[in-house]
């Protein structure tokens, strides 16, 4: 994914980690906290989720609201 690896390499970030996923049609992931979020807390740190091709039905669930992510949108 050589696309994927210029953007990640390009941006400038210290990053921890990266992680690519793909679900399929109709697939969703558990609402959750991220694992270890209060052994991280003493260190600023960002989460970026950036959806490469998603539909009008996805949505990301935050504290506030949910929010539908655009393909692209950071």
């Amino acid at each position: 994914m050589p696309r994927v690896r210029a953007f990640v390499e390009g941006s400038g970030l210290e990053l921890m980690w990266v992680r690519l996923l793909r679900l399929d049609p109709g697939a969703f992931l558990w609402e959750h906290t991220d694992y270890g979020a209060h052994n991280l807390s003493r260190v600023p740190r960002l989460r970026l989720h950036v959806p490469l091709k998603t539909n009008p039905d996805a949505v990301i669930v935050l504290p506030s609201r949910s929010v539908h992510m655009k393909s692209g949108f950071l």
